[in-house]
This record gives structure tokens, sequence and C-alpha cells, in this order.
């Protein structure tokens, strides 16, 4: 099929015969008939600097206007699809690249279009493509620690807008954020539930993802001391006054009975061992007060030993011990008939809630749980 040529007539009028053109002639008169191909790939970039993409084509409308311009005859068939490209990258391209075109020109184009055809592999550098952000999904977010040590929790707080939407956090493998102790290290994850992937989304949104991941070291979290040498003065003195007075709050005397005095002799401390996490009928660490208790009865005056029991011994954040609740306390069982009990006969019978020896109150207390917990003591 022939593309219709608007071929303009020029009436050169003559004013004296042997004037010719007064207006300098017809279009194309004079035009080199040379055309550049290149001039006609129109190229394009878009995307994110190191991810960005190429567009282009070649503009055979462009070339068929100037072919007409110059007055060269040719058949659309010809001209179109006679030219083709091929870049040597396409994709994750960065600013400032620079791209190597080779062109092709199919035989029919120079030989029916009575045109000089130039052409010749060219490069093109690459510009324009948007610069990302980085984005780090951990600047919008606080890991806070609570709880006492080694039962610390974690919570993910948010501190700020995250500009992208749709990103979610977990601790770990994602089924604990307990039992934390200070100078822990515990992981934290960024992820998004859509299918591409955190990085790839990041990307979509215009942003390059700096990491998924981040470290954190458990820290500021109240202690569940761990040895009796870290309780402070200041709180054992007032512990081993608290038991006395649990001792006499809780022993029953007859007229006849005369306590003689009430000796504190040390403690007992008990702690957890390593992986071994408290039930809820356990405590995370003991402390047992021991008392030398001297009593006169009509039959003797005899010792036995005591123990009042404290739980839960904590070393707060400003370094001082403290006690929970202090009156939460066990004190031994024993009755005229069974329990833990020393016994005194003679012309009267007569019983003492206790033990005979510090060897009995730890055979009967202290052993059965050492299986959960470590034990040390200072009784001199």
């Amino acid at each position: 099929m022939k593309r219709s040529v608007n071929v303009k007539a020029f009436i050169c009028i003559a004013a004296v015969m042997g004037l010719v053109f007064a207006m300098g002639g017809c279009k194309g008169l004079g035009k080199s008939r040379e055309v550049d191909l290149t001039q006609y790939v129109k190229t394009s970039f878009y995307g994110c600097d190191g991810d960005g993409c190429l567009e282009y084509s070649f503009d055979y409308d462009e070339l068929m206007d100037d072919l007409e311009d110059l007055n060269i005859n040719f058949d659309e068939d010809d001209v179109e699809g006679a030219v083709s490209l091929k870049p040597n990258k396409t994709d994750e391209l960065s600013n400032g690249d620079r791209i190597k075109f080779r062109i092709n020109v199919k035989s029919r184009l120079e030989k029916r279009v009575k045109a000089v055809f130039v052409y010749d592999d060219f490069d093109v550098t690459v510009k324009g493509l948007d610069v990302r952000l980085d984005y780090d999904p951990f600047d919008y977010i606080d890991i806070v620690f609570s709880g006492i040590s080694p039962n610390g929790k974690a919570t993910i707080q948010n501190i700020g807008s995250s500009p992208v939407a749709g990103v979610n956090y977990r601790i770990g493998d994602g089924y604990g954020s307990m039992n934390f102790k200070n100078g822990d290290v515990i992981t934290v994850t960024a992820f998004t539930s859509y299918s591409q992937g955190l990085e790839e989304y990041v990307n979509e949104e215009g942003y390059n993802l700096v990491t998924d991941i981040k470290e954190y070291t458990v820290s500021g979290l109240e202690e569940y001391i761990e040895s009796l040498g870290r309780i402070d003065k200041e709180l054992m003195d007032e512990l081993a006054k608290q038991g006395e007075d649990v001792f006499y709050t809780n022993t029953y005397w007859g007229e006849d009975e005369k306590i003689d005095s009430v000796e504190y002799q040390g403690a007992y401390f008990a702690v957890l061992k390593d992986g071994v996490i408290a039930d809820y009928d356990q405590n995370n660490n003991y402390l047992y007060m021991v008392y030398k208790i001297t009593v006169t009865n009509p039959n003797e005056t005899l010792t036995y030993f005591y123990y009042v029991r404290f739980a839960d011994i904590v070393r707060k954040t400003d370094g001082t011990s403290e006690i929970y609740n202090i009156n939460e306390v066990e004190i031994p069982y024993g009755s005229n008939f069974s329990g833990d009990t020393v016994r005194s006969e003679g012309k009267q019978s007569f019983f003492y809630v206790g033990y005979k020896d510090v060897t009995s109150f730890y055979n009967t207390i202290i052993r059965p749980l050492s299986q959960y917990y470590n034990f040390e003591n200072n009784i001199t």
C-alpha cells in the first residue's frame, strides 16, 4: 500500500522571462537525503535507582514524516518494522549506567527507499530514576522490658508513624516473649504478610530496606536475687527482726513455760536452678531465717531450732533489696500428735514446733527442695 504524499506544487511566477523561482525553488531541492536512524530511537526510564527499568521504541511516524519532507517516495510497509533494537540491559538499572544498543535494519528499507540510512550501535546513559530513601523498620518501634529477671517480658511499642504500612514484628520465634533475664540477647524480626516478602514490598513502596532483623539486649529489669551475699544488710536485719516477731506471734506457752532466748543463727538461701521455671506454687527464691530457741519448763531447759521463710527477694534497679510481701511467710507445722516437733518428757509432757538441731531442719525442709533449687547458707 502506498502512503499518500503531500507534494506541494509551487507556482513560480517570473516577472521577466529567464527569471526562475523568485521564491527560492521547490521544497526538498538541495536537501541532504541522508537519514540518521538513531535519532528516532526513544528511551525513557522509570522506577528507582538500583532497580530501574528501560522503556524504548522506534518512532516510525517521525521517520516517515521526515522522508516526506525530503520528497522521498516510500511504501509504509517497507518502513514499518524495518528497524530492530537490542539493548544489553533493561532492568535493575542505576542512574549513570550506560546501556549499549545494537541496531539492525532490514534490507528492504535500504533497497526500496531511496535515502541514505546512517546507523550504528550506540550508548544511552540512565538518568532520572528516583533515589530511594533507606527504610529501617526498627526506627519506628521500641522494645520495652518489664517484670522481674529471669521472668522478664518483652513488649513491642510503636514510637512513630512508619512511612511503609503493613510491617509487622515478632520477638524470637514468635511463640514466646517472656522469661527473659538481664543480659539476654533477643532477636526481633520485621515481616509483612504480603506474598512478595518484606524487601520486595518495601522496594515497591519506594524505599531501600536497611535490615529486617535487629538484636536487643535485655536490661533495666529488677532481678530476683540469686545469691545470699547480694541481699543488702538493711533488709537482712529487717527480716531477722520480722522473723522473730513471727515466732512470738505463732507460739503459745503455758504458765509453767518460759522463753529464755530467741537467737538468730543465720539463713539458708534457695534459688531455682538454671532452666527450671517456677510453677504456680513455687517461688524464684526462698530465704529461711533460722533461730535457736531456748525454753524452760518444769522438766528441763532445752534448745531447739525454728525457721521463718520469706520468698521472692528482689534487687531493685537502684541496687537496693526488697521483698514484695514481707507478711507472706512460712513457718514449721506441728502439734501434739504430728508434724515437726521437739518433745520434752518428764513430770509433764511438752512439745515445741521446730527441730532438735540444724541438721534435722536441713533434712526435713531443705534437702527435699534440692531437685529444683540450689542452696547456700551463712549459719555459724
